[in-house]
């Protein structure tokens, strides 16, 4: 199965995070998508990594 991770980021941590995840699969093709367009028909499956921040706002 061709798998495409594409990922996009600023400080390089969701990049980090697609490549781990590509080392569990095969036929992997990983993209960033600051750095170039991908046609996500010609895979079979396709993966879009994320990073959340969460900040406590309830400051007292």
């Amino acid at each position: 199965m061709r798998t495409l991770i594409a990922y996009a980021g600023k400080t390089g941590n969701t990049a980090k995070c697609a490549r781990k995840l590509a080392i569990h699969l095969n036929q992997v093709t990983l993209v960033d998508l600051n750095a170039e367009v991908v046609n996500p028909k010609d895979f079979d499956a396709v993966l879009l990594p994320a990073l959340f921040i969460v900040i406590n706002l309830n400051v007292q």
